[in-house]
């Protein structure tokens, strides 16, 4: 809704297909359900269609089609008994008495529960010209998934000019990955003992059934825990290289020293006890910036900004070779300022339910300004 001449911006219009219940309606006077667990494929998110208005109607921008299938892995025999009769002395709860009202002294239900997951297996997108709507651009992507953890296997993603992307991924828990030695093949294995297995360490993109490119990520040890080292890329069927490395660690797991395939150290010093990154430095060693500052002042997690900044700029003076940005912050709200290489700062201003409203600049200009409105619908 259009804030000045309230009309209508346009709206979003979310369809679902909704199955009907199947739990079974149990067994009368008791609280026994035949219940299979496997209400999670009843609701289906079936589309989104964007729409604006103009001159009086909605015309449609863009839209999103779903299509689902349910994965089942495991069916799980079940069973209830509910003690339907009872004595009030409990020496007699089963003694061998006639059931009331010729009901079942103990009532009992067997069923199966069905255990799986809903998955997206193909996804429409259709792009609307501006002026004719009967002129759209489609994009149809399927996926198909492994069998073990129902993770994403591929994806192929066909557009309106026939063109073919396919995507492959492999995951810390599949055996046998092409790159990775003994040392690395350990790290896997750490990975998926401790159920880290929901995101892909090798990926492969095709065109038209072309090898176009390959990315693989390697780690590195945390003490005993793997965390992202090296990433190599590879283009088409040639040599594979490093294009990004993660040279070290510090002990609450932030990254504090990369570098690119160029060779040039990008170093991160974190702030407020641990919790944000405070500057980022391109061309210098973690080590050549960390003996800069104080530690007193990044570990302080009630320091002002004026403290923080004061204590941050002895990495410009001390290393003037480098490109640094340096930040602080409200904890728990947000960054509060920012100065880039240039020296330049800007200052973030928030209300008191943690919202951003305006943006200055180091001579205190307002460059951005952000209100709120609570509008009843």
């Amino acid at each position: 809704m259009s804030g000045k001449n309230k009309l209508p911006l346009g709206k979003t219009i979310y369809s679902y297909n909704i199955n009907s219940n199947t739990v079974s309606p149990g067994v009368a006077m008791t609280p026994l359900v035949a219940d299979g667990r496997d209400a999670w494929r009843n609701i289906k998110l079936y589309s989104i269609s964007v729409y604006k208005y103009q001159t009086g109607s909605y015309i449609p921008v863009k839209s999103q089609h779903f299509e689902y299938s349910a994965f089942i892995t495991n069916h799980i025999p079940a069973a209830q008994t509910y003690l339907n009769w009872y004595s009030p002395i409990e020496s007699q709860l089963l003694n061998l008495q006639l059931p009331v009202n010729g009901q079942d002294k103990f009532p009992h239900v067997s069923f199966t529960i069905i255990c799986g997951g809903l998955k997206l297996i193909k996804e429409t997108d259709t792009l609307y010209d501006d002026q004719y709507t009967s002129r759209k651009v489609i994009t149809s992507t399927t996926y198909q998934y492994e069998g073990q953890h129902l993770q994403p296997s591929s994806s192929t993603t066909i557009d309106s000019r026939g063109l073919n992307q396919t995507r492959h991924f492999w995951y810390p828990f599949q055996s046998g990955l092409p790159g990775y030695d003994a040392t690395q093949s350990s790290m896997l294995s750490t990975l998926t003992s401790n159920n880290r297995i929901g995101f892909p360490v090798e990926q492969k993109d095709s065109t038209d059934g072309v090898l176009m490119h390959t990315a693989r990520q390697e780690f590195r040890y945390l003490g005993s825990y793997p965390l992202p080292g090296a990433i190599y890329f590879a283009h088409r069927a040639g040599a594979d290289f490093k294009k990004t490395e993660v040279l070290a660690y510090d002990n609450h797991g932030h990254i504090t020293e990369q570098k690119g395939d160029d060779g040039v150290l990008t170093s991160y010093l974190w702030g407020y006890n641990g919790l944000y990154p405070v500057a980022k430095i391109i061309g210098a060693s973690y080590q050549s910036a960390f003996q800069l500052v104080s530690d007193a002042a990044l570990n302080n997690s009630s320091i002002s900004d004026q403290s923080m900044r004061g204590a941050l700029d002895a990495l410009r003076t001390g290393l003037p070779g480098a490109r640094i940005w340096t930040y602080t912050y409200l904890p728990g709200i947000g960054v509060t300022s920012e100065q880039g290489p240039d020296g330049t700062l800007q200052y973030y201003s928030y209300d008191s339910l943690g919202r951003l409203i305006s943006i200055r600049d180091n001579e205190g200009n307002i460059l951005e300004t952000h209100s709120y409105h609570n509008v009843n619908p």
